[in-house]
């Protein structure tokens, strides 16, 4: 009688020595788990920082490439005035030359 309740209490304490093993592998588990949740956060806190500066990146090269392109329209009027003015030089100096003529002719 003695043998079947000390072989039920080693079943008990096996059966305790189980889930016990059991309970300290779940929260080792839980524990792998909660930092592998850790570094995943970081990880996204880090992919939402370089995003962000690739984000203001893209902006500063947008405004680069709108100001050169601003630049380029001013530069182009520029160009259109100045061949203006050369042209309506050339044309004072060919009215000039063909009024004097037609002076020199008149006399």
């Amino acid at each position: 009688m003695g043998d079947v309740h000390l072989r039920d209490g080693n079943q008990k304490l096996i059966s305790y020595s189980d889930d016990l093993v059991g309970v300290l592998k779940n929260a080792k588990d839980l524990s792998n788990l909660s930092q592998y949740l850790e570094g995943a956060d970081m990880l996204q806190l880090y992919s939402d920082q370089d995003a962000l500066e690739v984000q203001n990146s893209v902006k500063d090269v947008q405004n680069n490439i709108n100001e050169c392109q601003r630049r380029i329209g001013e530069a182009k009027r520029e160009v259109i005035l100045m061949q203006t003015l050369t042209h309506l030089k050339k044309n004072r100096k060919s009215n000039f030359k063909r009024n004097i003529c037609s002076k020199k002719k008149l006399r």
